[in-house]
């Protein structure tokens, strides 16, 4: 990969703060129940596939970015992420000839008008414009849920069409909450749009997590469908199937405890090489 665009770096990645917050890979957040294995395999499965994710939260320090990192390690590696620099970056990385959009990964930080170095203005419709042309992205923003991040988003300023807020494929809504005074996080629900209308953005869960059990209930339908969306056809067998394997990946990459990112995403690039069982 050439290395000369000069964005191969986190740009204010954890925001306005002098010390990053200490990293915290997929086996933490499956320790602490921030993701279920269930939630975990479903992302697997769609990021595998070049999903679009963006991860909401309402409040500030809820670990939008401390779930979103963790979650990268989750797309194919193969993926070159590239940085973008908050709402005054032209975008000119978009058009270099040396980026194939169907193997780069764009990074954004934060969609929000808080502060310049976040995403804002015509980078936004810029950004979700690039998937038409084979790129990928995943970001954050605040919002309650998806809906509530469908209207900020077409709403003015911004006022972007249905169409264009199409391009984020899943919505992955995190939950802060106390219990006894101590901060508990969790994957509350993923989403995506009704797919059967363009521009229609009516959220459709894909997995639900119940906030007192901390059970997940999939919803099949509309996964198979987000599948083949994308030209791959999927029975429920085979969904069924294949999220079956991927818990059992991650079961076993976490039964001694969270493992070391480096050997966390050695596993996880062990089971790409086993491109027959898991895609």
């Amino acid at each position: 990969m050439p290395n000369d665009l000069g964005q191969s770096e986190p740009y204010a990645w954890w925001g306005p703060v002098w010390t990053p917050a200490a990293p915290r890979n997929l086996g933490d957040l499956l320790r602490d129940r921030v993701l279920t294995p269930e939630m975990a395999a479903l992302l697997w499965a769609l990021m595998s596939r070049h999903a679009s994710v963006i991860v909401i939260a309402e409040p500030r320090g809820a670990g939008k970015t401390t779930l979103l990192t963790a979650l990268l390690d989750l797309y194919p590696p193969a993926l070159r992420r590239i940085y973008l620099r908050g709402c005054y970056d032209p975008l000119t990385v978009l058009d270099h000839p040396a980026l194939d959009p169907h193997r780069t990964l764009l990074l954004v930080n934060e969609i929000s008008d808080h502060l310049p170095i976040y995403l804002w203005g015509s980078g936004v419709g810029r950004l979700f414009a690039a998937t038409r042309r084979g790129f990928t992205f995943a970001a954050t923003a605040h919002a309650s849920d998806a809906t509530a991040l469908a209207h900020d988003l077409t709403a003015p300023p911004l006022a972007l069409h249905p169409n264009e807020v199409g391009a984020i494929d899943l919505v992955v809504a995190l939950d802060l909450w106390r219990e006894r005074e101590t901060p508990r996080r969790a994957v509350r629900q993923v989403t995506t749009w009704n797919r059967a209308r363009r521009g229609d953005l009516r959220e459709v869960p894909l997995a639900t997590t119940d906030r007192a059990t901390g059970q997940t209930r999939l919803n099949p339908s509309p996964i198979i469908q987000f599948v083949a969306e994308r030209g791959e056809r999927l029975t429920a067998a085979n969904l069924a199937a294949e999220l079956q394997a991927r818990t059992a990946v991650l079961a076993e990459i976490c039964k001694h405890g969270p493992p070391q990112t480096a050997d966390l995403r050695a596993a996880i690039g062990r089971e790409w090489v086993r491109a027959g069982q898991i895609r």
